[in-house]
């Protein structure tokens, strides 16, 4: 009888028939010319053959920062003041402790670790790109950000971007309104962690984790124990895209998809939200009503696909609400709710969606929370 031969297994197999360990070394026999090999070339060799045919590929390797070398001894803000546009800053590992770091078109700052490099900042913003384009930030810790009710929402950001900002590997914390707000079009955040920003003075203008009024992409981050939403796109926001990141314990939202009541019907049309694969568990730690794990708001054209809920607090897991704009055009589908719910006002949301939408309900994986507030459910 047969049986086949995973290609995982071929691979094993050929490199046992040709691998002869002898001492500790190996030998590697090849039928033109035999030659010696280090058991950690015939390992590479392996590692580059299952990257080849499973995708099982280590990561690359971070380049060397190449630019203008700061020391934790040195002024940072003056440093990023006085060198032109479009300059790599390269930061050693050690605690800066400064002023507001305004960057320039261009500008990179880049840190050792996001472990070994922090940025403890004592002004309204800790870095400030705001009216820059094409800045990248990474490898940071950043936190400090101070501000109050007098100056906001433009105050208390641990990173406030700019258009086309890059920021990755950065932790933004205990900043007095979020760690990431404001900025353009084009912002992309990616493997960042945010917690423990916001606080009661910026509750409901701003405060949270990051926010923006303007698209901006968030991926493969974690977003915890913030004062105010995790993930907020609101005001503008043609496109918000959330994806693969953990949202957790915030005191309100964990994810937020939202548009302002001075937003046209015919922009909010325009614009949509991709909100996929995101664990959102145990937020509304306030107990915020009406609450919710993650929330459309006055907003259309909003995908909510294969997300894992449970533990939302005194709220639903899913809510489709407000009355600023038309709702239409909102699949929820395959999330895991795990005891969740999924809801949505009367008055403004899921009960004004055309009948080819109420489909969600029956793939969705949990129940409906009150489906005479959602209409016709098949």
């Amino acid at each position: 009888m047969s049986r086949t031969v995973s290609p995982r297994a071929k691979i094993a197999a050929t490199f046992a028939a040709l691998a002869m360990v002898v001492g500790g070394s190996v030998v590697v026999t090849q039928t033109d010319e035999p030659e010696a090999q280090s058991e950690a070339t015939v390992v590479d060799r392996l590692t580059r053959l299952e990257c080849e045919v499973f995708g099982e590929c280590p990561p690359p390797p971070v380049a060397e920062c190449e630019g203008v070398r700061v020391e934790p001894t040195q002024n940072l803000a003056q440093v990023a003041a006085s060198n032109p546009p479009g300059t790599t800053f390269c930061l050693d590992a050690g605690s800066y402790r400064t002023a507001e770091v305004v960057l320039q078109d261009g500008d990179s700052l880049v840190g050792e670790d996001v472990d070994q490099t922090f940025i403890e900042g004592s002004g309204r913003h800790v870095i400030n790109a705001s009216d820059t384009s094409a800045v990248t930030i990474s490898d940071l810790d950043v936190s400090g950000a101070t501000g109050d009710s007098t100056c906001r929402p433009k105050c208390g950001r641990g990173v406030w971007p700019g258009t086309d900002t890059l920021i990755e590997r950065v932790h933004s914390h205990h900043n007095a309104n979020l760690g990431i707000g404001g900025g353009e079009q084009g912002l992309v955040v990616r493997d960042v962690e945010l917690s423990h920003n916001g606080s009661q003075d910026f509750l409901g203008c701003c405060a949270g984790g990051i926010k923006s009024g303007n698209s901006f992409t968030i991926t493969g981050s974690f977003v915890h124990d913030n004062t105010g939403n995790g993930i907020w796109c609101d005001h503008k926001c043609p496109r918000f895209v959330a994806t693969d990141n953990i949202s957790s314990d915030n005191t309100r939202n964990g994810i937020r998809f939202e548009h302002g009541a001075a937003l046209s019907d015919a922009d909010v049309a325009a614009s949509s939200a991709l909100i996929e694969g995101n664990t959102v568990q145990r937020n509304n730690t306030s107990r915020n009503t009406p609450g919710a794990g993650i929330e459309i708001n006055s907003a259309s054209n909003a995908e909510v696909l294969r997300n894992i809920l449970g533990g939302t607090i005194a709220a639903h897991g899913i809510i489709v609400r407000g009355e600023r704009h038309p709702t239409v055009n909102i699949q929820i589908v395959d999330n895991v709710l795990n005891g969740d719910t999924i809801g949505g006002s009367r008055s403004s949301s899921l009960a004004k969606t055309p009948s080819s939408l109420l489909d969600f309900v029956a793939r969705a994986r949990g129940k409906l929370d009150d489906p005479s507030d959602i209409g016709r459910v098949r």
